[in-house]
């Protein structure tokens, strides 16, 4: 019997965003639509000014559409309250910026440690068993030398790399990158890029990695394209097709 195929843990259904009013208005977003499931890589390319940052904040339920939804393991989020959805950011989603944005007077560990002590409360844990949770991110990424360390002590990669477990601290079933090798040289974006590919595969978490870099977008499973706010998985560029 063939394995029942999975449930989308990400979905964006008929997203809009215009910004400006009237005869002056820009379409940020243009009916948007697709689907993401569990332990998906997941490319959207395309130039500074595309959209793709834009339609980035809608998935994080960082921003709002003017139409559409967004469904996160299958809930309609948009509809939750401002509290219910800072919830299920903190405990769905984990986000990875271009820059590492690590507080500069905490060090490596305390930074990777805020999100679950945000959360820690609602899962039990104490902070020891956090702080552990940690210490193996930053070991599973080779990188228990610089726990104690602060950012200005360690390098650009490693900063990356750090923010990557800080994204990770809570297990999130959903990790969302924009443009998280922007500021790297080529040695230090493979190995954010091999991260992210290992996330997929050993946590079946999904990823979805923003970029305008081509040669980064071919390391995904599935690549999309973003232009003028329209959403066009790259199959279908060759086929002529609109997904």
């Amino acid at each position: 019997m063939d394995k029942p195929e999975s449930t989308p843990i990400l979905e964006a259904r008929n997203l809009k965003k215009f910004y400006g009013k009237g005869e002056n208005a820009v379409a940020a977003l243009k009916d948007v639509s697709f689907a993401i499931k569990p332990g998906e890589f997941v490319a959207i390319l395309g130039p500074s000014g595309s959209g793709k940052s834009t339609l980035l904040n809608m998935l994080g339920l960082m921003d709002r559409p003017d139409a559409g939804e967004v469904l996160i393991g299958g809930k309609k989020a948009l509809s939750l309250s401002e509290e219910a959805r800072s919830s299920l950011r903190n405990e769905k989603l984990g986000f990875i910026f271009q820059f590492d944005a690590l507080l500069s007077d905490f060090t490596i560990i305390e930074n990777i440690l805020f999100p679950a002590l945000i959360s820690s409360r609602s899962r039990n844990e104490s902070y020891l068993e956090v702080r552990k949770r940690a210490l193996g991110l930053l070991e599973h990424l080779k990188l228990p030398q610089i726990a104690e360390r602060y950012p200005s002590q360690v390098s650009g990669g490693e900063r990356q790399r750090a923010a990557l477990c800080r994204a990770l601290i809570n297990n999130p079933e959903i990790l969302l990158a924009d443009e998280p090798t922007g500021n790297l040289d080529k040695v230090n974006g493979e190995m954010v890029f091999n991260d992210l590919e290992g996330l997929a595969l050993e946590k079946n978490a999904a990823v979805v990695l923003v970029t305008h870099n081509e040669e980064a977008a071919a390391r995904a499973a599935r690549v999309f394209h973003m232009r003028d706010g329209a959403l066009v998985e790259a199959d279908s560029l060759v086929k002529g097709v609109m997904r």
